[in-house]
């Protein structure tokens, strides 16, 4: 997964091209989202008819930093 900056957040993302057997899905898709004080993941796998198999549903997961750090760059 490549992960890219745009101001102060990291973006990135693995779409339909990433082949997985986990729990018996045909590929998996996951996007992530870094910011100051969150990390948001959201992970999904597909079988072989395009059917969302495993993974949150409604939306992605979302954690919250309990204390707040500021990113350097190139971290």
């Amino acid at each position: 997964m490549v992960l890219d900056r745009v101001d102060d957040r990291y973006f990135g993302g693995i779409d339909r091209n990433c082949n997985s057997d986990l729990r018996g899905a045909r590929y998996a898709t996951s996007g992530v989202v870094i910011k100051e004080d969150q990390l948001i993941i959201w992970d999904r796998g597909f079988d072989e008819n395009d059917r969302q198999f495993w993974g949150s549903e409604k939306g992605e997961y979302v954690f919250m930093k309990k204390n707040s750090i500021k990113l350097s760059p190139g971290f």
